[in-house]
């Protein structure tokens, strides 16, 4: 039967294990190898903000050994995974502003959708997206910049949003009736 309560990612990851592996054991794996990672992000992401090492390496030593962190990695839920394609997100956000390109813009957006479509509620993070982009929209007409540098990171970053998306979105409005990802979140 066709449900609309949990998005398509983790319960597909698990179908795929069971049937290549028949075990669900893999997944457990990879989700400590991708907790694994969450360190390295935090730190990278960091590193946008501040230069000072000690702050960098203590933020990272919180995030490696966060208590509900280490009990998400070995459990089967989708919890380690939606952080990190979460943080990748906003690592590519925070560099947007930085190095202003496209492709900074397109994989933040890549990088959310990917997460909503994990676990959903990330969805609500692109309205926070929404309101920088408007502002920082405001930023570059008032700095003469132009409409099309004005507006063209935010396109971008919501076009690779609802490309990751729309496929999920088009089959629940078909089967439901509504275009939202997931009925829980």
């Amino acid at each position: 039967l066709p449900d609309s309560r949990f998005p398509p990612v983790f319960p597909l990851l698990i179908a795929g294990s069971l049937v290549v592996f028949g075990s669900f054991l893999p997944v457990i794996f990879l989700n400590i190898v991708i907790a694994s990672l969450v360190p390295a992000v935090v730190f990278a992401l960091g590193s946008r903000f501040t230069s000072r090492l000690k702050v960098l390496v203590a933020a990272s030593a919180l995030a490696a050994f966060e208590p509900l962190m280490i009990i998400f990695s070995v459990l089967l839920i989708p919890h380690p995974l939606s952080l990190v394609l979460l943080l990748f997100s906003c690592l590519f956000f925070v560099r947007l502003f930085e190095t202003q390109t496209s492709g900074d813009a397109a994989f933040g957006g890549l990088f959310l959708g990917l997460s909503v479509l994990v676990r959903p509620h990330g969805k609500l993070l692109a309205g926070f997206a929404f309101f920088f982009f408007i502002v920082f929209a405001f930023r570059k007409i008032h700095m003469g910049e132009g409409l099309r540098r004005a507006f063209l990171p935010a396109a971008l970053f919501f076009m690779g949003f609802f490309l990751i998306l729309s496929p999920w979105m088009a089959r629940n409005y078909s089967t439901f009736g509504t275009f939202d990802i997931s009925s829980t979140g």
